[in-house]
């Protein structure tokens, strides 16, 4: 018998498309303080205008900051967390999916992917391959209250890719924060230094997530 690709789950209030191997990101992401953050994050700043929101996964993250702010610019370039993310928020006029990950440059990269925790899939950088990786200052976006990024690692270069965007609005800007940035090249003391030269500095902590603020 064919194995399928996606199962149905419950959370919410709704149903939720998700990939039927996953186990870990469900539980991680329905866990009753993984799944109020959004709102947390939220209440922390005065304006809801733009959020920017990566990796977008199967949508749940998109799908609360859509209740709190104008315009959720979510970015997956998972096919398969991208094929539900797209069925999970289909009903939500003000989410701009980009089926792209973020970077500091444009270009094509492949990506590693963990069947049994789809919240784990990682750009594999030594690779060519169909995933493509645009930058946040490549939207040209005006009114950015919020960059929230969850990229295993990857985040250092997704700010790289947007600093303009961070000179102009200083957002606030929360980080997945563990060791998969080692995995890049870098360390959390070189992200931290990054942050400084942009002005930024940590204002709040929860568990591997960190939230910044511009301070100067």
């Amino acid at each position: 018998m064919k194995k399928t690709k996606f199962d149905y789950r419950e959370i919410l209030g709704k149903t939720w498309k998700w990939s039927a191997t996953d186990k870990k990101a469900w539980k991680y992401l329905t866990n009753s303080d993984h799944l109020k953050f959004p709102e947390t994050i939220s209440s922390m700043i005065p304006s809801h205008r733009t959020v920017i929101q990566a990796g977008g996964h199967c949508g749940l993250y998109p799908y609360q900051y859509a209740s709190f702010f104008d315009t959720v610019y979510t970015y997956e370039p998972s096919i398969i967390n991208y094929e539900c993310l797209v069925e999970n928020t289909k009903e939500i006029s003000n989410i701009k999916i980009i089926n792209k990950g973020l970077g500091n440059t444009s270009k094509l990269v492949s990506m590693n992917e963990n069947r049994k925790n789809t919240g784990n899939h990682s750009i594999n950088e030594s690779e060519s391959g169909s995933i493509e990786i645009t930058t946040i200052d490549s939207q040209l976006l005006s009114e950015v209250d919020l960059i929230h990024l969850d990229l295993e690692g990857y985040e250092k270069f997704a700010l790289e890719g947007a600093e303009n965007t961070i000179k102009q609005c200083k957002p606030l800007i929360v980080l997945e924060t563990n060791d998969c940035c080692l995995n890049y090249g870098y360390t959390l003391d070189d992200l931290t230094q990054y942050l400084n030269t942009l002005g930024y500095k940590s204002i709040m902590q929860w568990e591997n997530d960190q939230a910044y603020a511009y301070c100067n």
